[in-house]
């Protein structure tokens, strides 16, 4: 038996509203986009079956990169497929729009993830070899995604002759 998202999210608030999830542990309900995290004070950024919902990607990944301090990791995960899925609009997930990735889109999300200046921690997209979730009428399953931002780069150069 599986524990719903809802369900381990309702948790989450109810130990830190009761001090039991403690700093630095912060979960903040929102668009990264409209937020007010500082630039480069995050150490790591999590992401679980969001980008699906109709995210902006390249805004997602350029919102993540800005808050993450050098070095620090971001991990994402989605609906997967290897070939397209086409989810019809009228097919919405809690109100909001769905869909599933396939390889090309994640490909280019690893491209936007590199333009931004992210590090892609893993070397190749896995084939699909089972389909664990059935939803809508619609079979898939995940992947997971784990993004770099690279350590603060020093210069060698000391000004001397």
């Amino acid at each position: 038996m599986s524990i719903s998202w809802r369900l381990r999210a309702r948790e989450a608030l109810t130990m830190y509203r009761e001090r039991r999830l403690t700093p630095p542990f912060r979960i903040v309900r929102g668009s990264i986009s409209e937020s007010s995290i500082p630039a480069s004070s995050i150490g790591l950024a999590v992401s679980v079956s969001t980008i699906e919902h109709g995210v902006d990607v390249d805004r997602f990944l350029a919102d993540s990169f800005r808050i993450l301090k050098p070095g620090a990791m971001l991990f994402v995960t989605t609906d997967y497929w290897g070939e397209r899925i086409e989810v019809p609009d009228s097919v919405r997930a809690f109100g909001m729009p769905w869909r599933i990735f396939d390889r090309d889109q994640i490909n280019r999300l690893l491209d936007s993830a590199a333009r931004v200046g992210f590090e892609p921690q893993n070397n190749s997209i896995p084939e699909c070899s089972g389909a664990p979730v059935v939803w809508q009428g619609f079979t898939y399953t995940f992947i997971a995604l784990l993004l770099r931002k690279p350590p603060a780069v020093t210069s060698q150069y000391n000004g001397g002759s």
